[in-house]
């Protein structure tokens, strides 16, 4: 049984099909087209657990009939009580500063890696390990297009 099987969103596009069938050479799991089947279906057909949904604006992991994607979550409004001055009981835990070196071991979603990218700033590193590839893959492609899209966090 596979535990992982990759589809796409109901209404996709070429682009969204090429992500798609990119993913399953890069992570080596089945990629099944979508064919106005329920994601049920498909998870039955492919005998997985999850299934990894290739969406136009993005990618999540879908298991037991929720779904898991990439978003800041906490740590955009951890970052604004540290710009207000406030403390964050993990930067203090850890005694983070500007130039420091994290590394996050259980990545998730990617929360704290964030909060902590944010006092390490650019003269920093924070490195992140995740055991799924799926949350892996969906958090890093996340990460991009967040930096991408708000450099303050």
């Amino acid at each position: 049984m596979n535990n992982l099987v990759i589809t796409t969103g109901l209404r996709n596009s070429e682009k969204v099909e090429d992500l798609a069938l990119e993913l399953s050479n890069k992570l080596k799991l089945p990629y099944l087209p979508r064919e106005k089947q329920s994601l049920e279906s498909i998870r039955q057909r492919a005998s997985a657990e999850s299934i990894i949904l290739v969406n136009n604006n993005r990618l999540s992991l879908v298991t037991n009939g929720m779904e898991l994607f990439f978003h800041p979550g906490l740590a955009k409004l951890r970052i604004k009580e540290l710009q207000a001055g406030k403390t964050d009981q993990m930067i203090s835990a850890m005694a983070l500063s500007e130039g420091k070196t994290v590394l996050d071991c259980t990545l998730g979603i990617a929360s704290d890696a964030i909060v902590a990218s944010y006092i390490a700033g650019s003269l920093g590193t924070v490195v992140g390990i995740e055991a799924s590839i799926a949350v892996a893959e969906i958090v890093s492609r996340g990460l991009k297009n967040y930096h991408a899209r708000d450099q303050n966090c």
